[in-house]
């Protein structure tokens, strides 16, 4: 059973709504806004469409089921094929259609004296008959877990099985599903109902192997209940819409979307899964789903007719969801500002970044995230941009660039309010640059100036090269010549025959020097550290952004301090 499109009037919160266009493969439905704006009524209705046809319907309560009083419920469901069902033709819904949890699914322990028959499970009448009500299902679960087998025996379906393989069949599924969340937390033992000191579950946990079923977390008893409901339960259910309220209320975000891919895991094929949340590892776990869709109820006026679709995957509606999830902690966890950088992973100018402005109160809400190359670099902060102009957090964004092959025209060209472009070739001509190794008190300057320029001059045609592919990587045909004339002009390092003391300040910011990275560190290590362990290329420029990071007051700091919050 599929539900495609869902149509309410008067019900509960709705004025009118109707949600559609749901696939006909979609496994798990979820239904994510903050609280109090309607998830729970959504199967509220459920219940009241499904209750008639199962024991103990309460019947229609017309000061909860209904937002007009004067005015009657509509409820209409449609399934494959655009079969409809609705609350005024219930002859043809199974009992089996829904099977709803509530929100309040909590038995602190349990306990029985005694062994009692059991009615039908599809006719589900210890079920909440609405989602406000207590949900105490786990008691009658675990004397299921208890008669069944007993009752199977004296029937003989069970007379090939000895005793420790009857456990194993009804425990294995169980146990392999709480492994799989939790970890190390098995049923050890189902205990004795007829032994007043043993009338309840007993788990290992660790080294424990006898840990009662009462000394579980809240999350532990809450994930057990869930687990255990629906192995039982799908015995019968098989061809169900199963809806859990907010099956997070006690269980952490790490652990959500293990619990989520479980419960998909045990529902039929042909079942579906509706949730109701607002917490985040449900939410990203159904992100990641392709048989998943999510109804967004935030900032929907239900006073007025609403249509909703699924969610479609953009950046801006996962970012909105997300901060429904976080609510209030949004501000606090995402920072203000978030500045893009170059490089293929976090070791790289993100790294560096950090190191250089750590300390400096002026960047304690911003963050440096790495994001390749300058192409994927922009694509980035234009990523965010849309949801930063609707309010949301981050309240900034900017994509910090290399200069690479640019002249000082081309700089003033290519930056607007999002794209900051270095001054120097790289973020590593900072850290190598003369005035900052001057706070390196192991290396003698004027053999570092030294060292750079008979580098450059042995190296120039290459770094000349690297300049030139750069502009030559650019995929549009007239921009590209367009730049290359400018460069060809203009370039101060392409103009050179020659570097020397004289000419290196000026001509440094415009040349490709991480090129000669590795040979620097070699020259230090080799000259300055004879004696000491190594450094790695890495390293050595982390060295070089501590000390670039502790002399705030050069003129190196400011600059580039100016330029990436300017």
């Amino acid at each position: 059973m599929k539900i495609l499109k869902v149509y309410l009037k008067n019900f509960r919160r709705f004025t009118e709504l109707t949600i559609k266009n749901i696939p006909n493969n979609t496994k798990l439905v979820m239904i994510a806004g903050p609280n109090g704006c309607g998830k729970s009524s959504i199967f509220d209705a459920f219940e009241r469409l499904v209750s008639p046809r199962k024991q103990g319907d309460i019947g229609e309560q017309i000061d909860y089921h209904r937002k007009d009083p004067s005015q009657p419920v509509e409820i209409k469901i449609f399934t494959e094929n655009s079969t409809e069902y609705s609350v005024n033709n219930v002859s043809k819904i199974d009992p089996t259609f829904f099977y709803i949890r509530s929100p309040y699914r909590y038995a602190s322990e349990i306990k029985i004296s005694r062994i009692n028959p059991l009615p039908e499970l599809k006719q589900d009448d210890d079920r909440p008959k609405r989602t406000i009500d207590m949900d105490n299902r786990l008691v009658r679960n675990y004397q299921r877990l208890i008669v069944d087998p007993i009752s199977r025996l004296y029937k003989g379906e069970l007379d090939e099985l000895k005793g420790k393989e009857i456990r194993e069949k009804y425990l294995k599924e169980i146990n392999d599903a709480l492994k799989e969340i939790l970890g190390d937390i098995q049923i050890s033992d189902l205990g004795d109902p007829l032994d007043n000191k043993r009338n309840q579950l007993y788990f290992s946990k660790g080294l424990v192997r006898q840990f009662p079923f009462k000394n579980l977390g809240s999350g532990e008893k809450e994930i057990m209940d869930l687990i255990i409901d629906l192995i039982i339960k799908k015995q019968v259910f098989d061809n169900t819409i199963y809806c859990i309220d907010e099956p997070d209320l006690h269980i952490n975000t790490a652990i959500q979307s293990k619990l989520l891919n479980k419960l998909l895991e045990i529902i039929p094929e042909n079942s579906q899964l509706w949730i109701s949340t607002h917490s985040l590892g449900f939410i990203e776990g159904a992100f990641k789903l392709n048989n998943a869709v999510i109804i967004d109820f935030s900032e929907k006026d239900f006073d007025k007719p609403q249509i909703l679709n699924p969610l479609e995957r953009s950046k801006e509606n996962i970012r909105r969801v997300y901060k429904v999830a976080l609510e209030g902690l949004v501000d606090f966890v995402i920072p203000q500002q978030l500045i893009f950088c170059e490089g293929e992973n976090q070791e790289s100018d993100e790294k560096l970044f950090k190191t250089i402005f750590k300390d400096d109160p002026d960047f304690k809400d911003i963050e440096f995230i790495s994001s390749r190359g300058t192409i994927q670099t922009k694509a980035a902060v234009l990523s965010v941009l849309e949801p930063i102009n609707r309010g949301l957090s981050p309240k900034q964004a900017v994509a910090v660039v290399d200069r690479d092959y640019r002249t000082d025209n081309l700089i003033e060209e290519d930056r607007n309010d999002y794209i900051k472009i270095l001054k120097m070739y790289s973020l590593e001509s900072y850290l190598l640059h003369p005035n900052n190794i001057m706070g390196f008190n192991e290396i003698d300057l004027d053999k570092y100036k030294k060292f750079i320029i008979q580098k450059v001059n042995e190296k120039i045609d290459i770094l000349k090269g690297k300049i030139i592919r750069g502009v030559e990587n650019i995929r549009k045909e007239g921009l590209k010549q367009q730049r290359k004339s400018e460069i060809e002009k203009n370039h101060k390092f392409l103009k050179q025959d020659k570097l020397n003391e004289n000419n290196l300040l000026e001509i440094y910011p415009y040349i490709p020097i991480k090129e000669l990275l590795g040979e620097i560190t070699n020259w230090y290590n080799k000259n300055f550290r004879k004696d000491q362990s190594q450094y790695s290329s890495s390293e050595f420029l982390g060295k070089l952004a501590h000390i670039f990071a502790s002399n705030k007051e050069h003129d190196l700091y400011k600059n580039l301090k100016k330029l990436i919050l300017a």
